[in-house]
């Protein structure tokens, strides 16, 4: 990159396209980009060659219904119910507190509700539930749904693949409930306590 153009990025003056070919709009695209989310664009020529470009932008709080981190009770008991595919991510995230936690894993939401409904009101207390919302259940019911039968939308984390749906969120966050966007799973930290009145709290 020519010492002109890192001039003009350093400066935010507007680069206009030296191709022969295309329509050049790739690095004026990048700095509207940054731009629009108050970023900074910076260049400098390396002196083994060619260009660093670094990207600074600001750093926002996340939103309410993402947990920055999941607290749980020593030897509460860990539900999930998701999908094959997504199980070894709820595994990787719990695989270093498997001796400190009770984890049942379902595929199969009957199995799930059987297991909540043969503990007593005393030990669904200490449940930790994982679901899936966009898994539909024979058809008729989600993983909200499950939450909400059984009294367990403030001692629960849902996870969905459709986090950019406003509606979504607004709905589940009214409920008490967590949001985990799929994507965000192995970032997920997760904090062992002694006892707490629930089994989590975020």
């Amino acid at each position: 990159m020519s010492e002109e153009k890192i001039k003009q990025i350093n400066h935010n003056i507007p680069i206009e396209s030296s191709k022969q070919n295309g329509c050049g709009l790739g690095l004026h695209q990048v700095m509207e980009t940054i731009r629009m989310y108050n970023g900074k664009l910076e260049a400098a020529l390396q002196a083994q060659g060619g260009t660093k470009l670094i990207i600074t932008l600001p750093l926002v709080s996340a939103p309410n219904w993402i947990p920055m981190h999941i607290n749980l009770n020593r030897n509460c008991t860990v539900i999930i119910l998701d999908t094959d595919e997504s199980i070894r991510l709820w595994k990787k995230l719990f695989e270093n507190h498997l001796e400190e936690l009770n984890l049942k894993v379902f595929v199969n939401a009957d199995d799930a509700i059987d297991f909540i409904e043969s503990l007593s009101e005393n030990e669904k207390k200490n449940i930790f539930a994982c679901i899936d919302y966009d898994k539909t259940f024979n058809s008729s019911f989600n993983g909200l749904d499950v939450l909400l039968q059984y009294g367990l939308m403030k001692q629960s984390l849902i996870t969905t693949s459709t986090y950019h749906n406003k509606q979504l969120l607004e709905l589940i966050a009214s409920s008490g409930a967590k949001i985990l966007p799929k994507q965000f799973l192995k970032d997920a930290e997760i904090i062992i306590e002694e006892t707490q009145k629930f089994a989590c709290n975020y």
